[in-house]
């Protein structure tokens, strides 16, 4: 099965939220932010969200 454009903007999206997510977490692992300031609730359900499916793909990725 070929990806659309829609599934492939998809990935582009989830991808740049990922690498966005990823540069939060490295901010606060080296404390060059305000962590009160910079995660709301939004930005912590996001990041827990990304986490999640990041695991549920590792699972799926080993059974395959």
């Amino acid at each position: 099965m070929q990806p659309t454009n829609l599934h492939k903007n998809l990935r582009l999206s989830s991808l740049r939220r990922s690498a966005q997510s990823a540069q939060i977490i490295r901010e606060i692992e080296w404390n060059r932010c305000d962590v009160s300031h910079s995660l709301d609730a939004e930005t912590l359900s996001f990041l827990l969200y990304c986490m999640g499916v990041f695991i549920l793909g590792e699972n799926l990725k080993s059974k395959i």
